[in-house]
């Protein structure tokens, strides 16, 4: 039976941090199935909470391993850290701020990756819960999901479409295990699924399942709204510009050596 990586990397996200783990042990799935969370000494309870979750749902089909950093990595060096744990054949990845809503989303993406060896990933759409300009309550009548798709491609990707722009959703992918699939580029990036994405389009074909299996939260604290705020519209687009050159001086440099 083959087995299936499920990589968490988790910093703060004690609120969310249940569900996001929930909504991987109900998956219904014919594989076995590894959940690994990496906390990134988080100061919150987001540690305690994985344990203790680990302790009371782990199985015989699903289990979760929980890693405690002693420093403070960044998401970059702590995905890093869980890449190097899977021994799987495929790796899913999910932020700790995300929820699958598909009970058989790793079943379905399994499935297409076995009858297609050919692509290296696959991706699904999402549904976006909007919480920057609302806020609701988790509790509250009014935390009402987005009813729209996010669709993020009409057609399969190729390595030039991943250049410019990252189309596929973090919380969406399930890839095949490549050892050596970090680079050490990555760290000029503010997150890993943009170059990381990139890299797989190098190794195989990009699949996408048109229909959402998770969903995407909004939030004032998330990664991408922090790392925002600290730089000006200036500042963003003179990094992203670098960011750019560096994928395609790689996809020069990967058509070189085919």
């Amino acid at each position: 039976m083959d087995l299936i990586n499920v990589i968490i990397p988790c910093y703060n996200y004690s609120s969310y941090l249940d569900l996001c783990l929930m909504s991987v042990f109900t998956q219904r799935v014919n594989c076995k199935v590894e959940i690994l969370l990496s906390d990134d000494n988080s100061s919150d309870e987001s540690f305690g909470i994985a344990e203790r979750i680990s302790m009371n749902y782990n199985n015989d089909n699903i289990s979760l391993k929980v890693f405690k950093q002693e420093n403070n990595l960044g998401e970059i060096t702590n995905t890093k850290f869980l890449l190097e744990k899977c021994t799987g054949k495929y790796i899913a990845y999910l932020d700790a701020d995300d929820y699958w809503i598909d009970p058989y989303k790793l079943q379905r993406q399994y499935d297409f990756m076995e009858k297609n060896p050919d692509y290296s990933i696959c991706s699904t759409g999402s549904l976006i819960f909007d919480g920057v300009n609302h806020m609701p309550c988790p509790t509250s009548n009014e935390a009402i999901i987005a009813p729209f798709f996010y669709i993020t491609n009409q057609r399969e990707l190729l390595p030039e479409d991943l250049v410019e722009t990252n189309y596929i959703f973090s919380s969406s992918r399930f890839f095949k295990n490549y050892k050596g699939l970090f680079k050490e580029y990555f760290y000029k990036f503010p997150f890993t699924d943009w170059p990381m994405n990139f890299e797989l389009s190098l190794l195989g074909r990009v699949g996408y399942l048109d229909y959402a299996s998770y969903i995407y939260r909004l939030k004032k604290d998330s990664l991408s709204t922090n790392e925002n705020k600290k730089l000006t519209d200036e500042e963003i687009t003179v990094l992203n510009n670098q960011r750019i050159k560096i994928l395609k001086d790689r996809l020069l440099e990967s058509k070189m050596v085919l």
